[in-house]
């Protein structure tokens, strides 16, 4: 029988690796992080130099952290190794080089297609960032649903099946 993810995530920056390690820390096992690039955090490793700065708030902007993953200003270098430790000891399979290409939702399950193959999931995560464009999101659907969430909730939404929020959507 083919494997069945208990949740797959598309992009593996900050949001992705965060509602991956959150998902875990609340029971939830057979997460895979799906990235296009080589790596996750691209943005970072692609448009940080050396040495530079990663600070949790930025030209103004506050972030507000409600998850457990205590996240610290450092370097490009110390914050890629940080995300390196926490996929490690959350056990998270992590899957490189796979630009998902769609997501068909199926009777109990979503299949996410990639060039080439595709996986099955119970749930799916879409986190493609601030540098994903509109026009590249794997996912189209009528309904959307703008709305901060939790992994708690997802279970409660599981027949809306797509929302949106601002840093993640969950199928």
């Amino acid at each position: 029988m083919e494997k069945i993810y208990e949740l797959a995530i598309v992009g593996a920056g900050p949001a992705g690796i965060a509602t991956a390690v959150e998902s875990y820390l609340q029971g939830v096992r057979d997460i895979v992080l799906l990235e296009k690039d080589t790596n996750h955090n691209s943005t970072i490793r692609k448009y940080y130099k050396e040495n530079k700065r990663v600070d949790l708030e930025w030209k103004g902007q506050k972030v507000e952290l409600n998850g457990r993953i205590h996240f610290i200003d450092g370097t490009k270098e110390t914050t890629l190794d940080f995300f390196d430790e926490i996929l490690k000891e959350h056990l998270v399979e992590l899957q490189t080089e796979v630009e998902v290409q769609s997501i068909e939702k199926k009777e109990d399950y979503f299949e996410v297609h990639m060039a080439g193959r595709s996986i099955k999931a119970k749930n799916v995560v879409v986190t493609i960032g601030r540098m994903g464009s509109q026009t590249n999101r794997a996912t189209k659907s009528p309904q959307l649903y703008e709305r901060k969430l939790t992994i708690q909730q997802m279970n409660a939404h599981r027949e809306k099946r797509f929302l949106l929020s601002e840093a993640v959507t969950v199928l």
